[in-house]
This record gives structure tokens, sequence and C-alpha cells, in this order.
């Protein structure tokens, strides 16, 4: 990737997802070339690998600069200066690379009318739930729309405080996390779990 300002998109791995995330993207794109500070961040989806370029270039309007980048996820976020991210393992991984995020989140307004009254947990995403707090705002539902996302990433992107604050929360959650090298050390001890077995 080049070394253009950017904004990852990671609308998700499925189609629910995509459905409701990709038109709100293109209108987010509108909205941020209409801000002289926000115009020059190139956009740019991390696409699933379990998704064709097709399946997302089919929400794009002809005009749209919006760039496809699939199985690349690390380096998109790595490059970016902010991301916008569908709840999910995304998160995290947003989280432990150090990028700036903001959550969006959408199901049918009928399942979501059913189903989220049941959800007993504080937040969709892994980081904000690993540590028990809000560390990045999470827009569920009809919350997710354009206009508070390009609210948030101009927050985000120019207030010189909103990010840092998000970055140290970051290296709280690696420590939670276990810090460098807690997949190996969490994958020996369960060896010698399964050993004394």
């Amino acid at each position: 990737l080049d070394e253009a300002p950017r904004i990852a998109l990671l609308p998700g791995s499925r189609n629910s997802e995509l459905k409701f995330l990709m038109p709100r993207f293109v209108q987010l794109e509108k909205l941020l070339a209409c801000d002289p500070q926000l115009a020059r961040y190139r956009l740019t989806v991390a696409a699933a690998p379990s998704m064709g370029e097709d399946d997302i270039r089919r929400y794009l309007p002809p005009e749209s600069g919006i760039e496809i980048v699939k199985g690349r996820t690390y380096d998109v976020l790595a490059s970016s200066q902010a991301a916008v991210i569908s709840s999910g393992t995304a998160s995290l991984e947003a989280a432990l690379i150090g990028t700036p995020q903001l959550v969006c989140y959408g199901v049918n307004p009928l399942t979501y009318k059913i189903v989220w009254p049941t959800i007993k947990v504080p937040y969709v995403s892994l980081a904000n739930l690993s540590l028990g707090r809000g560390v990045f705002p999470e827009l569920i539902q009809k919350d997710a729309d354009p206009q508070r996302m390009r609210d948030f990433l101009a927050k985000l992107l120019t207030d010189g405080v909103t990010a840092g604050k998000m970055k140290e929360d970051y290296e709280r959650l690696k420590a939670v996390m276990g810090g460098p090298g807690s997949s190996a050390r969490t994958a020996q001890d369960m060896y010698e779990e399964i050993a004394h077995i």
C-alpha cells in the first residue's frame, strides 16, 4: 500500500453486513469529500478473504474513489490513521495493531427488534468487552448513520487527543490479552495441560 493518508473500512464477511454498511460507506465518502480536513483521506475497504471483489464493488457507484484490497487486512489497518469496522474479531485486531477505530453494526430491523432485547452484554466489540468499557464508540443499528461516522472520524483525526487516548487504552488491552507472545504462551499452556491428561 502507498503512503497516502487512509481510513480503513471493514464491512464484515457476511452479505448482510455488506448490505448494511456498504451504502453507508458510500455516503460517508461523500461527507468526507466536503470537508477540507478530511477529503485527503483515501477510503480503503479491507475485503474479507471469503468475499469476492464483486460482492463489494456492486455497492459502489462509478464515481466512487473507494478502493478495495483483498486478503491484506493487517496491511490496510496498519497503514490507516483510522478505521470504521463491523463488530467482530476485526475490532480486536485493529486495537492490537494500534489503529484508532469506530465500530458500526446493524442487522435486519425485525431481527434487531426480536434479538437485541435478549442480549445481555454492554458492548458488541471484543476490545470493549475485554476492557469492560467503551474504549471506542459502537454505533448500532439506526445510530450507525454516515453523519455520526463522519463526526467521530473528524474528532479522531483532527483533535489531537481522541486517537492518543484510544492508543493508551489499546496498551492496556494488550496487557489484558497477555502482551507480546501471548498466543505462543497460550498454545504452550494448552499443550502442557493436554500432556498431563
